[in-house]
């Protein structure tokens, strides 16, 4: 029942604004300047007609040809925002001007505004000063808050609070929402006046409701925080959503994120990207960042990387410090651009400047390395200080580094260890992994397995592949922790799928053990493959022996000769074993017994006693095919 009453109030609404525009629309065909104004006062806001800015500006020339003053100065400001007609701001002091004729108080004000920034005339604040005066003099209200405005910040006029809250409490009695939210921030922050949240909220109140895009966004946000007011989604969303329409593009970039979010408002990456779009386009770097990364990952739009740079530099352009740090790592590292160290130390820089701790601590590693800057200890231990006093665990563990290498100051290990421990304090997982591996070792520090794996488990859990392969090392041997191959396979495959080759190589073993799992031929030359594409030597030898005996592959003697090969290009000992034995025999190879000798006097020389009668058993053989 309650909603079929709200069906027919509605209803009831719309008929009488639709019978309230007809009548409009009669004076107004008939020649009635109020009329013909009013009606392109609707078309022009849209309000309760569609927005059309071109009957806007038909039915207000129609009124300025009668001279209708409102109509002159509506003109004017079409002219000024280019609402229908393209931006001129030479064109819209014209209009202005016929206004200021006829002594409208608006027009006064806009011609204020026009002489304080410089548009279409040259800029003069005293007669910007004199315009506002005039038009207040006329009650303007928001001559006021030009006049209040400029009281309170000093500029042009002298600092003085006492007049500045006196021409908004002035513009605020006549109506002007713009006073109304300033005198709330008088309130709010007890500028010549005692501090009051209440009288705060009240004027900010006022000064939504009566349309103020500031106001309205105030109000949305305390509604999202759930400040002076309850949480509520649902009242921020409408809000936002009023001082969005209004073109404020910090409502345009949180709306936004409440639909990607689908707080307050259902789900809706489209209308996210059209509100971010809007933001961004406004110059807002906080949206321009936003839109990089929604272009990037594809959310309300099709993926395109050319985009999301774009937007992203952009951004940095506009001096978004998150933005000049992700652009400038990109650089660095010839991420999704061309590498330019140099272009990256230069964002870097940028972002250091407005005190981005991430920048300065790349900025410290650059110096450190000479990386896109000149190689510089001094510069780098001055960048890596200042990271650090604001808490970054990546400068500590840097700065453990300087001492660890004695570079830019004396070699140190007891400061090194300091250090490394405060970088593990503070969450680095690099500083945990050292802490870990130290007492795991018992290598500076003493051994101390429970501690070992305190460490390496705060580092695993962040991700780090060292750390989840000691942890699988420290389960597979029962250093410490009841031994347990299946804690251990868990650990290394966490580290494998982060391409650590050593636990991949030893997934491999244990899947070919067959400890804890099945045999898995198959699972272990993956593993060991992958390993061995990363040029680890001991993996390469074991691919090898797979295609030689064909186990989890066919067998192959030229890929298992490729293999092995490999391994002992590295100095691997079984590989360069395998590897004479392979010529020795022939197999996936010429048998060439010279060859066979010279990989085995390697051998022989570091000490193999089973390489040296192989060499004498060889050079018999190649004695004998002389003869």
């Amino acid at each position: 029942m309650k909603k079929l009453l709200l069906l027919v109030a509605m209803a009831v609404v719309s008929l009488s604004a639709h019978c309230q525009i007809e009548e409009l629309q009669k004076k107004a065909n008939k020649g009635n300047a109020e009329a013909q104004y009013k009606l392109g006062e609707m078309y022009d806001k849209g309000d309760s007609i569609p927005q059309d800015y071109g009957e806007a500006m038909k039915w207000y020339t129609k009124a300025a040809n009668k001279g209708n003053a409102d109509a002159l100065c509506a003109i004017g400001s079409m002219y000024y925002y280019g609402e229908g007609v393209e931006k001129n701001d030479s064109i819209a002091v014209v209009w202005y001007m016929k206004g200021v004729a006829k002594n409208h108080p608006k027009s006064f004000r806009n011609m204020g505004n026009m002489y304080y920034r410089g548009d279409g005339v040259a800029k003069d604040t005293n007669k910007a000063i004199e315009y506002y005066r005039k038009s207040a003099e006329l009650n303007c209200p928001s001559a006021y808050f030009n006049l209040g405005f400029l009281h309170l910040k000093g500029e042009i006029l002298e600092q003085d609070y006492d007049k500045a809250y006196t021409n908004f409490k002035k513009g605020a009695e006549l109506g002007s929402p713009g006073c109304m939210y300033m005198l709330g921030d008088l309130y709010a922050n007890g500028i010549n006046v005692e501090q009051n949240d209440s009288i705060a909220m009240y004027w900010y109140i006022k000064s939504a409701e009566l349309g103020d895009a500031d106001g309205q966004y105030l109000l949305g946000y305390c509604y999202e925080d759930g400040v002076y007011f309850e949480q509520s989604y649902t009242e921020a969303a409408k809000w936002y959503t009023l001082a969005a329409k209004q073109g404020l593009y910090t409502a345009q970039t949180d709306l936004a994120v409440l639909y990607i979010n689908g707080t307050g408002v259902e789900k809706n990456f489209d209308e996210a990207f059209n509100w971010m779009s809007k933001a961004a386009a406004q110059g807002s770097g906080l949206a321009q960042y936003n839109l990089s990364l929604m272009y990037e990952d594809g959310i309300g739009t099709a993926p395109n990387d050319s985009l999301y740079i774009e937007w992203l530099t952009k951004a940095a352009t506009t001096g978004y410090v998150s933005a000049q740090g992700r652009l400038g790592d990109m650089y660095i590292y010839g991420i999704d651009v061309e590498q330019d160290m140099n272009k990256g130390a230069e964002l870097l820089k940028l972002a250091t400047e407005q005190g981005d701790v991430e920048s300065i601590y790349m900025i410290g590693m650059l110096y450190k390395e000479g990386v896109g800057l000149e190689k510089n200890y001094a510069e780098a231990l001055n960048y890596l200080s200042l990271a650090i006093e604001k808490e970054s665990p990546e400068a500590m563990y840097a700065m453990g580094d300087m001492y660890n290498e004695g570079n830019g100051v004396e070699e140190n290990d007891s400061i090194a260890l300091e250090w490394y421990k405060k970088s593990a304090e503070y969450g680095d997982d690099d500083g945990q992994y050292i802490m870990g591996t130290l007492r795991l070792t018992g290598e500076i520090l003493s051994q101390d397995y429970a501690e070992a794996k305190k460490w390496f488990m705060k580092s695993a859990e962040q991700g780090n592949a060292k750390s989840q392969f000691s942890l699988g090392i420290m389960y597979a041997y029962g250093y410490g922790v009841q031994q347990s191959y299946a804690e251990a396979i868990k650990w290394y495959k966490l580290a494998a799928e982060q391409d650590h080759v050593e636990a991949q190589y030893n997934l491999g073993i244990m899947y070919c053990a067959g400890q804890e799992v099945d045999v898995d031929y198959n699972e272990a030359l993956k593993w060991w493959t992958r390993s061995a594409k990363q040029g680890y030597a001991r993996a390469q030898y074991e691919v090898g022996l797979m295609y030689l005996k064909g186990e989890g592959v066919e067998e192959d003697e030229v890929e298992a000769k490729r293999w092995i090969e490999k391994s002992a290009e590295q100095g691997y000992i079984k590989g360069v074993y395998a590897l004479a034995l392979l010529y020795e025999e022939g197999v996936g190879v010429i048998q060439d017994y010279n060859k066979a000798v010279e990989l085995y006097q390697l051998l022989a020389d570091n000490g193999s006693k089973d390489a040296k009668k192989k060499v004498k058993q060889l050079k018999k053989k190649i004695k004998k095919q002389k003869k």
